[in-house]
């Protein structure tokens, strides 16, 4: 495993650490106590995009800093009708536990090679965002793709516009709250505002186990 330095120290700048095929919490508080044991600054996502890491999904994201629904292996793991559902529950899970949540892969998929994106594409964009995703992100469509720009641009438009949608919608309803001290702790509710004011920084660097 490689050493990752801060930017305090003048190296590689890493603000987290995404972490492939995560199995269970162990995996994650490895690498937390291998990252602290250097003085590190650096928070890790679970990659959730295997069968274990369903089967452990609470305790996999109450270990991370946060989780990323990777949706194309995740489709090679479960059947393919089962993505949308565990999409929602994944993002479900860590809204609960206050986890900031990243929904990755095919998002835009036929944007690697054509200037416009399909229409389910864009109702796939929107769906994530209703959910009430973090973080949206792009891979290949960036990477490798013929139209990075125009993708960004999308994927921003489309984000914005159903968040204006959501919360006009929801203008009207009654806001439903839990009794105070029947949730969570002060503590995991400042966990929230610290991690929301991480995913502002700008680099992640992926690994797998």
């Amino acid at each position: 495993m490689h050493d990752f330095h801060s930017k305090e120290n003048g190296a590689e700048g890493v603000d987290f650490i995404a972490v492939s095929f995560v199995k269970s919490a162990e995996v994650i508080n490895h690498l937390k106590s291998y990252i602290a044991a250097r003085s590190r600054d650096i928070s890790v996502v679970a990659k959730i995009e295997s069968i274990d890491s369903l089967k452990n999904l609470e305790e996999i994201i109450l270990a991370s800093d946060g989780a990323m629904v990777a949706r194309g292996d995740l489709g090679a793991q479960i059947p393919l009708e089962q993505v949308p559902s565990a999409q929602q529950k994944i993002v479900q899970v860590c809204r609960q536990l206050n986890k900031p949540v990243i929904v990755a892969s095919q998002l835009l998929e036929s944007m690697i090679e054509y200037p416009t994106p399909t229409r389910a594409e864009v109702a796939d964009v929107s769906e994530a965002v209703r959910q009430r995703a973090d973080a949206l992100m792009l891979s290949g469509e960036s990477a490798m793709g013929q139209f990075p720009d125009k993708s960004l641009a999308v994927l921003r438009s489309v984000s914005l516009r159903i968040e204006r949608w959501w919360r006009e919608e929801k203008r009207h309803e009654p806001m439903l709250l839990p009794a105070i001290g029947s949730s969570f702790s002060d503590s995991i509710s400042e966990e929230l505002c610290i991690s929301a004011a991480k995913m502002g920084k700008h680099s992640l660097i992926d690994i797998c186990y």
